[in-house]
């Protein structure tokens, strides 16, 4: 195999090792973490967007080529075209920024060349002032809540006052909504029964063991719940990728609630003791704030998966005595597993999480040793090896052979998971050119999961590429409405 970068965190290079934040507008840099906040508020940024962001910050007024932040991200050896991947980075920034291409006030285009950033840095002193001057020209750009839509920035400035006016006009129905029984206006408005439950996110589960070393723990717990709520075919399930933003954060719940267009969010805690385990979960409505359902659970380690299934299966079951949602799936039949395979797969899947994909596989290879036929190992193996291949970070041939192999053994083991067949498809589509395979394949995984927002993305790039453009629109957008 050849050398791949490491794809976690967000080193920066000799450029960026001063990892004190950088203030600049409304926003805040961390270089160690590479998290961006905006007025105090997180903006999600991927790992790699985030790396290109401090590495351009950090050489504030420098030009960064091109070749400088392929080396950076990708390694030395690259054995695909890296412009693709560099450019959804940049896009992703001025996304995240509100940036202009024609007018930047962050990151400036250098054609053939590079970038530069351009924003002052600020002193914690002058930021404060600058940063009203900031929301003022955002206000300017374009109508409120809108600027960072590019069909709106690119609209000529006099269609700007009918964009303002329906703008308006949203804005004025949704205060009434708000103030008033916002269940029963949607019934009216959209012939939506009052109170059904349509769509359902699971926020990240506290770690109580008094051990941030458990983190990875209370995360799997988190993933499995989201995993095994999505088996409802009429209950939309948002991503966990949505979700976990939420891990440390203060928000109220319907708050939340609103920004991920959920009708109900279940929340809990996890604490591992020993050998011993405990669950927590609620069920909260989102339009009151109401607390519908609490239990707690508590098991042996070795019993962890079929505590897992039980909080799930409770959970359905209670939307859909409570909150008139779709009656639960059948159970399908737990996996069984060794203790000691089941913990390094969730080591494994939270290093995936950080990008540090490398030391994820390690992981994964690590729990099949432990227990060969424990098929979620080989299908998240099998993911991490498709982002190695697809980024460059391994030859494509190497890269998307691994992705075949893993796959086809996850659905060997266990022909109803649906990252298994996710990955498969993946595989037949860049591996193989096996379109009605691939196909064939994207249908199987949405069939076993219809909430995976990845999958649905991947099968819009499919439709694309087959020429078939509605179909391919409505994918991406029912992909949006799982991962907001």
């Amino acid at each position: 195999m050849h050398a791949s970068p490491q794809l976690g965190g967000t080193g920066m290079g000799s450029s960026a090792q001063n990892n004190s934040p950088l203030h600049f507008g409304v926003f805040d840099l961390d270089l160690g973490s590479g998290e961006l906040h905006k007025s105090g508020r997180r903006v999600h940024l991927r790992p790699q967007p985030a790396k290109v962001l401090a590495m351009l910050a950090a050489r504030h007024g420098q030009i960064v080529t091109r070749e400088e932040l392929c080396r950076e991200l990708w390694g030395s050896e690259t054995f695909v075209d890296f412009a693709r991947g560099l450019n959804l980075c940049i896009s992703e920034i001025r996304a995240a920024l509100n940036d202009d291409t024609e007018t930047p006030r962050y990151v400036e285009t250098l054609p053939r060349h590079g970038y530069r950033f351009i924003a002052p840095i600020q002193d914690e002193n002058a930021r404060h002032t600058q940063a009203g001057d900031e929301r003022a020209v955002d206000m300017q750009r374009a109508p409120p809540g809108l600027a960072a839509t590019p069909a709106i920035a690119a609209l000529p400035r006099f269609f700007w006052p009918a964009v303002v006016l329906f703008s308006t006009i949203i804005v004025v129905i949704a205060a009434t909504l708000a103030a008033t029984n916002s269940a029963e206006w949607r019934a009216r408005l959209f012939g939506v029964p009052s109170g059904i439950v349509r769509t359902i996110a699971v926020l990240p589960l506290q770690n109580l063991s008094g051990d941030a070393t458990q983190d990875y723990f209370a995360d799997g717990m988190t993933e499995a719940l989201t995993t095994d709520l999505a088996r409802l075919e009429s209950l939309h399930v948002i991503s966990r990728t949505s979700t976990m933003q939420y891990k440390t954060t203060k928000k109220a719940l319907p708050a939340i609630a609103s920004e991920l267009r959920a009708d109900a969010l279940v929340e809990g805690s996890v604490q591992r003791s020993g050998g011993r385990v405990r669950v927590t979960v609620q069920l909260v409505r989102a339009s009151d704030d109401s607390h519908l359902w609490a239990d707690t659970y508590e098991r042996d380690f070795h019993d962890v998966l079929s505590l897992q299934d039980d909080v799930a299966s409770e959970i359905a079951k209670q939307i859909a005595v409570r909150l008139g949602g779709p009656q639960p799936a059948p159970a399908l039949k737990v996996q069984t597993v060794s203790t000691e395979a089941y913990e390094t797969y969730l080591k494994a899947n939270y290093y995936s999480d950080k990008f540090d994909l490398q030391k994820s596989i390690e992981y994964y290879n690590q729990a099949i040793k432990l227990d060969p036929n424990y098929a979620p190992a080989y299908a998240h193996m099998a993911q991490a090896y498709s982002f190695l291949a697809f980024f460059g970070a391994v030859s494509p041939s190497e890269g998307w052979g691994k992705v075949k192999e893993a796959a086809t053994l996850a659905i060997e083991k266990d022909e109803h998971l649906p990252e298994g067949h996710g990955a498969l498809a993946l595989s037949k589509l860049h591996y193989d050119w096996d379109w009605t395979g691939a196909e064939r394949e994207f249908k199987r995984a949405l069939e076993l999961n219809p909430s995976d927002a990845d999958v649905r993305h991947e099968y819009a790039h499919y439709l694309m590429a087959m020429g078939r453009l509605a179909e391919s629109e409505d994918e991406s957008k029912h992909a949006v409405a799982l991962d907001p």
